[in-house]
């Protein structure tokens, strides 16, 4: 399954694997090719209309703090104001080495004003992250070669224990078994396979959030990698292969 419907619906579902540093996500590159970026999965937490994510930046080189210090990395939890679009830092660490490992200290921070963050931004992509209404795909979801391939295609898999129906809404979980195309994460961090879960308005035949994770091995096995989330509509033939957009219109006529 290759060609610009797949690529446009997972350009932003970049796909690495980490080992050691397998609590951390690859999330893209820092701004002028400072370094990388990741989050922590694990860390989302969502109470109301705000959420939290932990961010690491590694530097590709040293570091100089204002203070003057050299760093390697920095840690911080970004908190997130989903409807009102804006974000602030709750806390900051910075770290001696890469991966946040090494000697590590407190940024002194004091009553972090609130700020609006600007479309297509490194923040946007951050937010769209901690605020998705879906579940973060961490652990694999079962043994995805058992999984029904879905009708015309040979690397798509869904799974039907992951498809919900609620009103005009459905919820679709698949595999696609191959990395996300046209993207440049570090060598040493592709992906063998994707997972993906998105939401879907039956009514307007539109997907309105998706999120992914790559996966380091085939068949949707491996560590978990990077994952991502968008939150614009995109109509079904525009951002589906067309096998999946069949299956997705059959599911939604289902009653």
């Amino acid at each position: 399954m290759t060609g610009s419907r797949a690529r446009l619906l997972l350009a932003v579902l970049l796909s690495v694997s980490f080992g050691a540093h397998a609590e951390w996500s690859y999330f893209g590159a820092l701004l002028a090719g400072a370094g990388d970026a990741y989050v922590d999965l694990l860390s989302r937490s969502q109470v109301g209309d705000r959420s939290q994510i932990r961010f690491l930046a590694n530097y590709a080189a040293p570091h100089v703090e204002r203070d003057g210090t050299s760093i390697r990395s920095s840690t911080s939890t970004q908190e997130f104001e989903c409807a009102a679009r804006r974000t602030h830092l709750l806390e900051r660490q910075v770290h001696d080495a890469s991966f946040a490992q090494g000697a590590t200290r407190a940024t002194q921070l004091h009553d972090q004003p609130w700020q609006a963050i600007a479309p297509g931004s490194r923040g946007e992509s951050l937010m769209a992250l901690a605020c998705s209404p879906l579940s973060l795909v961490v652990a694999p979801t079962r043994d995805w070669t058992a999984q029904p391939l879905v009708a015309g295609s040979v690397d798509l898999r869904y799974d039907p224990a992951h498809t919900q129906r609620q009103g005009q809404m459905l919820s679709l979980r698949w595999l696609m078994e191959q990395a996300p195309e046209g993207l440049q994460p570090p060598e040493d961090h592709k992906a063998a396979s994707t997972e993906v879960e998105m939401g879907i308005d039956c009514d307007k035949q539109r997907i309105l959030s998706t999120t992914g994770v790559g996966r380091s091995a085939s068949n949707g096995r491996g560590s978990a990698a990077t994952i991502s989330a968008r939150t614009q509509e995109d109509a079904l033939d525009q951002a589906l292969p067309a096998p999946l957009a069949t299956l997705v219109r059959k599911l939604c006529s289902a009653r």
